[in-house]
């Protein structure tokens, strides 16, 4: 079999198999492995996800089929039940007041619980391996091993192979930020007969404001007005009708008025500063002036022409040296060796007499 045709009939199930062995033992919407091979092929998130923080602390989580609503008129009845565990509560109005739309990017259960983001990154390495697969064609078919010519039948076979799963690839990808997830996270408030009562939580994808959250667990906000600011208060409160908005646009009007105010002395500061530096960059730099530059290129001409002139006076000027230029002559006297002295007892008269011998003895 031709090796362009074998990489690319092995890189979906390679693909597939590399995924699997990630997401076996997750337990997410997805639980079966008809389920994970449909994931891997079109990745797909549940339409609805609720995540529930029990009163030990707990976690559980349901998804879709496995969350059903009775509705009421002012609250509803939920019943949630998987294959390891059931949950009967109830809600104030709807479940649908408590959602906001999610990708499968954000759909992300407490730390330590499966949830569709577990299986999306482990989608795209499973998917990664299935474009390497696809590019190794794609090489093979243009550049085959030595000796052999490249077949375009097989080359364009890979490049085709490769370029539609990076496609593939590439549209799940944006898929899967879809926001297209009913994501519900509700907080045990307390218990009606043998029910417990859930309200919504604030967590980080909620929008739900903090008034909104201690009105739902029955508490309120405080509000002390100051004597001072009593009577804007209570023209305020005519406008607004509500005493916490009141007390809130007057905050953020003390808040503004209290940073407009610090901004104002960190500019104040940082002018004072730069004055200071100024002047003392003046002070440093005050002899550069045009009229003290003028002065010291007037001083430094007058230096050179001063001594110009005096050096042609003294003779240690620039230019070279004329005929009329005098001289101190020199005569030298010629030096000769001294005549030695006479050694003593020597003169010009002196008579050399020779010793006369010893006279022999008798009879010798």
């Amino acid at each position: 079999m031709n090796t362009v045709l074998l990489y690319i009939l092995l890189s979906l199930p390679m693909g597939f198999m590399a995924y699997y062995s990630l997401v076996r033992n997750i337990r997410a919407h997805i639980t079966d492995f008809k389920g994970y091979l449909a994931f891997f092929v079109n990745p797909h998130g549940p339409s609805k996800m609720l995540i529930l923080h029990k009163l030990g602390g707990e976690f559980s989580i349901y998804y879709d089929d496995q969350i059903k609503e009775i509705k009421g008129e002012k609250q509803s009845e939920v019943l949630c039940k998987n294959d390891e565990e059931f949950d009967h509560f109830i809600v104030h109005n709807n479940l649908s007041d408590y959602s906001i739309k999610v990708s499968m990017y954000d759909a992300r259960g407490p730390k330590g619980y499966d949830s569709p983001f577990s299986l999306t990154w482990r989608w795209i390495l499973g998917a990664s391996i299935l474009i390497y697969l696809n590019y190794l064609a794609m090489i093979e078919g243009w550049i085959p091993p030595e000796g052999k010519k490249v077949d375009t039948f097989w080359a364009m076979l890979g490049t085709m192979a490769f370029f539609i799963a990076l496609t593939w690839y590439l549209i799940n990808i944006v898929r899967l930020k879809d926001e297209t997830i009913e994501y519900i996270y509700l907080l045990p408030k307390g218990t009606q007969s043998t029910l417990v009562e859930y309200i919504h939580a604030p967590e980080p994808l909620s929008n739900l404001s903090l008034p909104k959250f201690l009105k739902e667990m029955g508490k309120e906000i405080r509000i002390e007005i100051p004597k001072e600011v009593k009577d804007i208060f209570d023209r305020l409160k005519k406008d607004k009708r509500d005493a916490f908005v009141t007390a809130l646009s007057l905050t953020k009007f003390f808040e503004s008025y209290a940073w407009k105010k610090a901004l104002a002395e960190n500019l104040s500061e940082m002018i004072k500063l730069r004055k200071t530096g100024e002047t003392v960059a003046m002070i440093k730099m005050s002899f550069l002036t045009q009229r003290s530059m003028a002065i010291i290129v007037i001083a430094f001409v007058i230096g050179v022409v001063i001594g110009f002139a005096l050096g042609n006076i003294f003779g240690f000027g620039f230019g070279p040296a004329t005929n009329n230029t005098t001289t101190t002559s020199v005569v030298y006297v010629p030096i000769k060796p001294a005549t030695p002295p006479v050694p003593p007892g020597y003169g010009n008269n002196t008579t050399i007499v020779p010793a006369i011998p010893p006279t022999p003895p008798i009879g010798g």
